[in-house]
């Protein structure tokens, strides 16, 4: 499996945690609507951001992919509360493994 493939699987899963969520689906109010946590714009928006970012990521090159993907992990873990570190670490953990191996002829695990 080619590197590129291997974002792609692990930004899927992401793509299709995010447009399952509640919130994207306008099932809750926009987080604008409950309190002013991000200031001028509202939960969708930084949704449709992640969004964005996830359909590039595959195509970025290795370094920039893994900030990228770091960020979108931070904010599903940290921000939205949709995931925990030890979930996403163990569904990333295997394909990571192999996309450093690929990208970087080593294995970190």
């Amino acid at each position: 499996m080619e590197h590129r493939e291997i974002m792609r699987i692990i930004c899927e899963r992401y793509i299709m945690m995010i447009r399952s969520d509640p919130w994207y689906r306008g099932e809750k109010p926009k987080m604008s609507e409950v309190d002013e946590m991000t200031g001028d714009g509202t939960f969708y928006d930084s949704f449709e951001h992640l969004l964005w970012m996830l359909e590039r990521i595959p195509e970025l090159p290795p370094t920039k992919a893994c900030r990228w993907l770091g960020f979108v992990q931070a904010t599903i873990i940290d921000v939205w509360g949709m995931s925990s570190v030890d979930k996403e670490r163990n569904a990333t953990r295997t394909l990571l493994r192999e996309y450093d191996k690929l990208v970087c002829g080593e294995d970190h695990g």
